[in-house]
């Protein structure tokens, strides 16, 4: 069975070949469920935001533009849905918690460590949205500063404040 790129997919996914964007789906469905676990709570909750964002990157494929990662465009995808639905917000505060609670292992800074110490719970409702997203982003996705700039539509300054704001925000919390 021949492999084709994800350019070769998109190509003639773009041309109407739904055979190929289901193959291209397949190859990155994984990681966009990951992603979005680490936003909804919910795992029946994960996998249907996951269809609709595969349903809203099939609708967007015209605007898929070469230079953009593919990773880059899902995620962006992603975030657009994520943050205007806003029966999400229940279920986006919960897994906010979990990964919070995973995150505080990991942040190596000695401040952060200093306040980590413990398993205080984190009150994750006072952290803003785009702040977890994009801390979310840093620290699980292992993005850097320029992706989720593109990810997030903002400059990589506004990144930085967001994820600034994150974690004094989770520092204030403990």
């Amino acid at each position: 069975m021949q492999t084709y790129s994800d350019l070769s997919l998109i190509e003639c996914a773009k041309r109407g070949d739904l055979t190929a964007f289901l193959q291209f789906a397949n190859r990155h469905q994984a990681q966009v469920f990951h992603f979005i676990s680490l936003i909804v709570s919910n795992y029946e909750e994960a996998e249907d935001l996951t269809l609709k964002i595969f349903a809203d990157a099939y609708q967007e494929l015209q605007n898929l533009s070469v230079n953009m990662e593919v990773k880059t465009w899902l995620f962006k995808i992603a975030i657009e849905r994520i943050t205007n639905d806003d029966n999400l917000r229940g279920s986006i505060a919960t897994a906010c918690q979990k990964v919070l609670a995973k995150l505080r292992r990991r942040l190596d800074e000695p401040l952060f460590v200093e306040r980590f110490a413990g398993d205080a719970p984190i009150e994750a409702r006072k952290i803003t949205l785009r702040s977890y997203l994009a801390l979310v982003l840093l620290e699980a996705e292992r993005c850097d500063y320029t992706e989720i700039s593109e990810i997030m539509a903002c400059s990589t300054g506004d990144v930085a404040k967001h994820i600034f704001q994150a974690r004094e925000e989770i520092v204030a919390l403990m």
